[in-house]
């Protein structure tokens, strides 16, 4: 009896290594380490698409985050994908933004492996031909392999979306332009919010991060008068925090920002919040990282804060998503922006 249990056991092992992408064994103990990746491709200054907007104006953004894939293959990864699957089958949105901690952090599991989980959710993309844009969050590249070498290994895909600009602080820190008749009508600008010191404290926008983000505010500005900006990262800075104390629900029914929300004890990310408000031009901050139970929206100084629930059973037993739709017509951000909760 005890002899066919392990004979079992060694079967069951068997077929899980198959299911990888490379199946020796030493590509399972080592959980997909993609240490190094970086080194070998680049990320800085990749040729990303413009998009064109319709008659109608509108662009659609289906906002995923906190999914904390595993391995690609286990049972709640597969729910996520398959949850994610269906939403973009039934969308059918322009564009997906991934919010960061889209991979698992430290993990000691011997069937955890990140280049599977890389592999199994950007392959799901490539097969619906669908866009779809990533920043990192402050635990994907905790374990086997930092947030520079995840973005390596996802920017081997064609349909994701992501750049960098050389030299400067973060994993991922880009533009998108919406047009309409050639000319920009809107941007998205995605930014990576850090990762966590050794200490386990959430590190702050960098200062040259700050100054990145406030010269392209200042650039689009300039060229596209009349162009609004959604801007999306991964961990909710103070600014969120005063939108839950002052700010206005974005309508009834809608989660409203708590007034005692927690601002992850990093009020050093006044200054990036300073250079999005001082702009004039930032409708809307989207985030993920809090994992609340159901989406947050509120109004805050002429522009929309907005907490996005965690997408994976990984991290939640209930996870979701929130669609987007921008009206690249509009002028305040009331006028621009309808949120809708996906619940999984």
């Amino acid at each position: 009896m005890l002899k066919r249990f392990f004979s079992v056991l060694l079967a069951m092992f068997v077929s899980v290594i198959g299911f990888f992408p490379s199946s020796s064994l030493n590509d399972i103990l080592n959980k997909g380490d993609i240490t190094g990746r970086s080194d070998l491709i680049s990320v800085d200054d990749r040729d990303l698409p413009d998009f064109e907007v319709g008659a109608d104006g509108i662009f659609t953004v289906l906002q995923i985050t906190d999914t904390h894939f595993f391995n690609g293959i286990w049972y709640k990864d597969t729910k996520t994908l398959f949850a994610i699957k269906e939403q973009i089958i039934a969308l059918k949105p322009d564009l997906v933004i991934a919010t960061g901690d889209i991979f698992d952090g430290y993990n000691d599991n011997i069937f955890y492996n990140k280049y599977s989980a890389i592999a199994k959710l950007a392959f799901l993309f490539e097969e619906l031909e669908q866009y779809w844009a990533y920043i990192p969050g402050n635990n994907d590249g905790e374990f086997k392999g930092s947030a520079d070498d995840i973005a390596a290994c996802l920017a081997e895909y064609g349909y994701c979306l992501l750049s960098d600009v050389p030299d400067l602080s973060g994993a991922a820190n880009y533009t998108l332009s919406i047009k309409s008749g050639g000319e920009t009508v809107h941007s998205l600008l995605l930014t990576d919010s850090g990762m966590r010191d050794e200490t386990g404290r959430h590190r702050a926008f960098q200062p040259d991060q700050v100054e990145w983000a406030a010269r392209t505010l200042s650039e689009i500005k300039a060229v596209a008068p009349g162009a609004k900006v959604s801007v999306f990262y991964h961990a909710n800075t103070p600014a969120f925090c005063d939108a839950g104390a002052s700010g206005s629900a974005y309508k009834a029914g809608y989660g409203k920002i708590p007034a005692d929300l927690d601002n992850n004890g990093v009020p050093e990310n006044t200054p990036i919040d300073e250079a999005l408000r001082g702009s004039g031009i930032v409708t809307l901050v989207s985030v993920g990282h809090y994992h609340p139970s159901v989406n947050w929206c509120s109004l805050y100084e002429s522009t929309y804060y907005h907490l996005t629930r965690a997408s994976g059973y990984q991290a939640t037993n209930k996870p979701g998503a929130a669609l987007i739709n921008i009206d690249t017509n509009g002028t305040a951000a009331q006028e621009i922006y309808t949120f809708t909760e996906i619940v999984f």
